[in-house]
């Protein structure tokens, strides 16, 4: 039997869920405590044990979810055809949580660009942090 040691910073744990029936939401946790007992010869009896911190601001609870999204099979992405194709974005979610460990707190983020880009809307995306970045770039063209 070996065992594994998992620290905080060389660890991270990744979930999958199935979202509306549609999609595949992915997730990473990053702060891992934990070990794993494993038989090389009886792999399916291996054992997990873990803690994954979630403090956030102020020592309130809190947690960010690192996710990917995945629509398989769409007719539509709000409202622009896809020809059945699969598309997949990621996204950043931050729950904070009360003493009750209710969220109290949610934002979201997420990059739907990529998918409209992929499904061929002319969806401009500038480099404006780069120094050399000519603003009049943007401006309409008559």
């Amino acid at each position: 039997m070996e065992t594994w040691i998992f620290e905080p910073g060389h660890t991270e744990a990744e979930f999958r869920a199935r979202h509306m029936m549609v999609t595949w939401v992915r997730g990473l946790f990053k702060d891992i405590h934990g070990r794993l007992e494993l038989d090389w010869e009886r792999c399916l009896d291996a054992r997990f044990e873990g803690v994954i911190d979630a403090t956030g601001v102020d020592g309130s609870r809190a947690v960010a979810i690192l996710w990917k999204w995945t629509g398989e099979h769409l007719e539509n992405f709000r409202g622009v055809p896809t020809g059945g194709r699969t598309l997949s974005t990621r996204g950043q979610t931050w729950h904070q949580f009360d003493a009750a460990g209710k969220v109290s707190r949610e934002s979201t983020f997420w990059n739907d660009v990529p998918v409209y880009q992929e499904l061929g809307l002319p969806v401009l995306t500038p480099a404006y942090w780069e120094a050399d970045f000519d603003f009049s770039s943007l401006a309409p063209s008559s």
